[in-house]
């Protein structure tokens, strides 16, 4: 009976021998042969394909080695990580400044010119409203003139700066002084410097020869420290023609001005004396004048030795100048402590 039983597990070993051998040679065959294609299992396939792995995100973007040109119409629309260092492209950067319309003003250029421009006309100057009249103005009404000008961008020009132009920067206005009072000096001088403006003073020659005895008015100490400056441009306002010979004023009914000038000899003779004091005490000729008073309507004689004398004149007539008709009876416009010179010049923008 022993012998049966170990029969029957010799056989059992020898069949699971067989079997293991038959699988070894199986898995050596399939190895060796090309893979075939797996059958499509079709929609009756019962079992369910496995789900692909999901990527792992790469925390770097790939580096775009090729991209797209500047004028491609796609990247009218390209978000912002598609944007290389093009600069052709940098205005689509949300981080980058907006690309200026048009090209780059040049500012080396000229400014604009007008042959328009605008003359303010002063004469004295006090510290408070008590020394206020006709002719004079406060230290304050003056530096409130002078900020409001720089304020809004006018330009201040001298007299002598017309000559041969025919256009000035827009916004231009020269300022004048007549008569020569010391608060020039003392007062304006010191306002002028501060905001970098500009001024012409007409002298009467013969007050300011004799300062000694008219104290209001400057002496030539004075004139030539303002001329110095290069702010202050010294013309004429006569020499003993601004009505001397009564106290400067004004003559109702009568001659004022260079009009009581006996001849045109003697009127001359005036003139030039005034530009020889001028030159003499400033060591330059002046090119300018402001008529007294503003009389300058009779003889045509009278305003014919002017011109040839002083290139540049002023009247008083209330207008805006224009360079096209020349730098002779240029027109100004009287300032007073109550004139709102704002006023004037907004009205006279654009015209």
């Amino acid at each position: 009976m022993r012998n049966s039983f170990r029969k029957k597990l010799s056989a059992v070993i020898a069949a699971l021998l067989g079997l293991l051998l038959f699988c070894a040679c199986a898995a050596v065959n399939s190895s060796a042969r090309p893979a075939a294609a797996p059958a499509d299992p079709g929609p009756s396939a019962s079992a369910p394909a496995p789900a692909p792995s999901k990527p792992v995100p790469d925390p770097v973007p790939p580096v775009k080695d090729d991209p797209l040109p500047a004028e491609d119409p796609l990247l009218s629309d390209a978000p912002p990580e598609l944007i290389t260092d093009d600069p052709m492209l940098s205005e689509k950067d949300p981080e980058a400044p907006a690309a200026a319309a048009g090209p780059a003003a040049d500012p080396s250029a000229p400014p604009a010119l007008t042959p328009r421009f605008t003359v303010l006309m002063y004469h004295n100057g006090c510290m408070d409203e008590a020394g206020v009249n006709s002719e004079t103005v406060t230290a304050a009404k003056l530096r409130d003139d002078l900020k409001w000008l720089k304020d809004n961008g006018y330009t201040t020009m001298l007299p002598r700066e017309l000559q041969n132009l025919s256009g000035v920067p827009e916004k231009t206005v020269i300022i004048t002084f007549d008569d020569g009072y010391r608060s020039n000096h003392q007062l304006a001088f010191p306002l002028l410097r501060t905001y970098g403006m500009k001024a012409l003073i007409s002298l009467i020659t013969y007050n300011v020869d004799n300062s000694g005895t008219y104290p209001m008015f400057l002496n030539w100490d004075q004139v030539a420290e303002m001329s110095a400056s290069g702010l202050i441009e010294i013309g004429s306002h006569t020499h003993m023609l601004h009505n001397n010979d009564i106290a400067g004023a004004y003559s109702n009914g009568g001659r004022n001005g260079i009009e009581r000038a006996a001849s045109t000899e003697a009127l001359r003779e005036d003139l030039e004396t005034s530009a020889s004091l001028i030159e003499a005490h400033t060591g330059i000729a002046p090119v300018s004048f402001a008529y007294p008073f503003g009389a300058y309507y009779k003889p045509k004689e009278y305003r014919e030795i002017v011109n040839d004398i002083f290139p540049v004149n002023f009247d008083v007539e209330e207008s805006v100048c224009d360079l096209g008709n020349g730098t002779v009876l240029l027109h100004r416009f009287r300032v007073r402590q109550d004139t709102d010179i704002s006023g004037i010049l907004s009205s006279l923008s654009g015209q």
